[in-house]
């Protein structure tokens, strides 16, 4: 089981959905992407790339003359990464977490592919620390290791260019 501390009470200014601290206990293991998916992935599963930042995006402007490919997909709701997951379980025989009823995402009792819940995620996130960013509580913590307005020139970036976390995965910030 992994203990972590959840929700933030350090950030400068009070985030709405953002609660005290607390205690939580992760008592199932659970696997990460190393990287976001990329364009590339969701179209092959998926049959379509809704991203605004590709060749034929709303947000084609910025990324002329770049393939997009390995940018992180980008314009999809939980919904969409949820159906995403079953496809790709289904696609690698196994059983989906997720079904489509009635035009919504709900859960099963599966093993395939799945989101992480918030507490997992945080832990996958900050890597085991307290601290707003992985690195730190400070804005040059998040610049080194996830896009944001300083440094992205407004537009995605290729998966996995900055500094990954102390747990091995890449753009968990930003």
């Amino acid at each position: 089981a992994v203990e972590l501390t959840a929700g933030i009470q350090f950030w400068p200014r009070k985030i709405r959905s953002a609660g005290p601290q607390h205690k939580v206990v992760l008592t199932q293991p659970i696997y990460f992407g190393v990287t976001q998916v990329t364009q590339t992935q969701y179209a092959n599963v998926m049959g379509t790339n809704p991203s605004h930042f590709s060749a034929a995006g709303e947000g084609k402007e910025m990324v002329v003359q770049l393939e997009t490919g390995n940018h992180p997909v980008e314009t999809v709701n939980w919904n969409d990464a949820a159906e995403f997951c079953a496809k790709l379980s289904q696609r690698e025989q196994l059983k989906p977490f997720y079904f489509r009823a009635s035009g919504t995402v709900a859960p099963l009792d599966g093993t395939g592919y799945r989101l992480p819940t918030e507490a997992e995620w945080e832990n996958a996130c900050r890597a085991g620390t307290t601290t707003w960013f992985w690195g730190g509580n400070e804005h040059q913590d998040l610049l080194m290791a996830g896009w944001a307005e300083p440094n992205s020139g407004s537009r995605t970036h290729p998966v996995g260019e900055l500094k990954a976390n102390p747990f091995g995965l890449f753009d968990v910030h930003g």
